[in-house]
């Protein structure tokens, strides 16, 4: 039985390569107070965050079923009672990064 090496791969070949894995990273967090919604604002609006937005996991640790926000890209996210609130929440966060 021969050994092949590298030099014996003819480069036109396609090679397997690994997948890197996934990093998680943590942007922020942000829980919603008691009574409020999450809404997040992007180009198109301000829009109340769906169950679609949602990842439910279970935490081992704590022994009970958790749900995770799946971050959209150029999206802002707040806390709030209406959209009325929220839009105005918005307004004051982009002023304020003015």
């Amino acid at each position: 039985m021969t050994k092949t090496t590298k030099k014996d791969i003819p480069k036109d070949e396609p090679q397997v390569v690994k997948e890197a894995r996934k990093e998680l990273k943590l942007i922020g967090s942000i829980r919603p107070h008691r009574g409020h919604s999450l809404f997040k604002m992007n180009k198109e609006g301000v829009f109340k965050v769906s169950e679609e937005d949602l990842e439910e996991y279970y935490d081992y640790s704590a022994k009970r079923r958790k749900k995770k926000l799946i971050i959209e890209e150029d999206t802002i996210y707040v806390s709030a009672l209406n959209k009325k609130n929220a839009t105005r929440k918005f307004n004051q966060m982009l002023a304020s990064n003015q």
